[in-house]
């Protein structure tokens, strides 16, 4: 539960990543280098912040670690390229130190810095280095109410409070445990939160898209309003058609809120940019579309065809995956029932063991012994 609320404290730390800049910043280039790294387009992103260099601002620096930090992203099995993400972001808080030594109250400086150990406090979380962790983020949080207090008046500010105050109400709900840690920070409003996001989303400067993508997660994670997710995702997928996570969550939404038929269309989409080597699309993606994959063929009757995809999932989930999981052990499962049903018996027992052997997901031990004393039939 302290990992949880850790997590969550961290994400709002690296939200507020210095949403605030001066007047004299050009918006455009900005924007457009965002825009770039979003889309996956990296070479581009490093040759448009390559623009404000020459400007002596921490957006360069930070930017520049936002590359590595999507990279990243894209494979989180990875750790290749942690130590140089740590060093980028060495980086920025040097360069911010620098300038707040001139200038205590520099905005841009405190915002970019605060941003800087947010992200580096969230690698070592997901890396489950906590105590550097948590001590990133107490410097961070203290660098928040600072940003705040020298300008509370720009939109983008609230992508961070409305973060902090959805998850404040909404991590108690969900975890009580969680409640006794949360009597030492500030009470939350989940209503104003997503009122908050809502309005960053739509007249925020530099942070729509972020306010976007957090809403994605909180209607698909929590709140388990797919309908309200879908819209966004959409306007995501049509403004950055290349990033396979802003894809991924588009197709479990459809799953969620209209069944696998007509996610499909978007797991076959994923799956295709998979096998032709697109940038991002990993072997992280190309599983779980040949597990989808896998299920629409099997509901057409196609079982050769949908075995090859279960197979795939099954290979691709040993392969990279460092815990069992949903994939791994329905794929198995579903390989046993596709033997079964092309009467290749000795074949579907060997899955059905296989099954016993891995986690247990939704009844699947439960079936498997099921169908190893009498055959699986539809």
């Amino acid at each position: 539960m302290k990992k949880t609320l850790i997590i969550f404290i961290l994400i709002l730390f690296s939200s507020i990543k210095a949403q605030t800049f001066d007047n004299n910043l050009p918006d455009a280039i900005i924007n457009k280098g965002i825009n770039q790294i979003y889309n996956l387009k990296f070479d581009a992103a490093k040759k448009t912040f390559e623009k404000i260099k020459t400007k002596n601002l921490p957006a360069f620096y930070f930017f520049k670690s936002m590359l590595l930090w999507w990279e990243i992203l894209l494979d989180l099995n990875n750790e290749s390229k942690d130590d140089l993400f740590i060093e980028t972001i060495d980086t920025t808080i040097d360069f911010c130190d620098s300038q707040l030594d001139k200038d205590e109250n520099n905005s841009l400086a405190l915002f970019f810095k605060g941003g800087a150990l947010g992200f580096k406090g969230l690698l070592q979380s997901i890396r489950m280095d906590w105590f550097s962790a948590v001590a990133n983020g107490a410097d961070a949080l203290e660098l928040v109410y600072t940003a705040y207090n020298l300008d509370s008046s720009n939109v983008d500010l609230k992508l961070g409070f409305g973060i902090y105050n959805y998850f404040a109400e909404a991590l108690p709900e969900k975890y009580p445990a969680a409640k006794p840690l949360m009597i030492f920070l500030p009470s939350g409003n989940k209503t104003l939160g997503l009122q908050q996001l809502h309005q960053v989303a739509e007249d925020g400067r530099f942070a729509k898209i972020e306010a976007k993508y957090t809403l994605v997660k909180i209607y698909h994670l929590f709140e388990k309003k797919y309908f309200n997710a879908i819209p966004l995702e959409e306007e995501l997928i049509a403004q950055f058609p290349d990033n396979p996570i802003f894809l991924r969550y588009y197709g479990k939404s459809l799953i969620a809120q209209y069944g696998y038929k007509n996610a499909y269309p978007i797991f076959e989409k994923i799956y295709l940019r998979c096998t032709k080597g697109d940038f991002g699309f990993n072997e992280n993606f190309r599983r779980e579309a040949a597990y989808y994959l896998g299920m629409k063929q099997m509901s057409l009757g196609e079982n050769n065809s949908a075995l090859k995809y279960f197979a795939e999932c099954e290979t691709l989930c040993r392969k990279i995956d460092k815990k069992d999981n949903g994939f791994l052990t329905n794929s198995i499962l579903y390989q046993g029932m596709l033997f079964d049903l092309l009467n290749r018996r000795p074949e579907a027992i060997e899955k059905y063991k296989q099954v016993l052997d891995v986690k247990n997901y939704k009844q699947a031990h439960e079936k498997a012994e099921k169908y190893l004393e009498k055959q699986y039939q539809k």
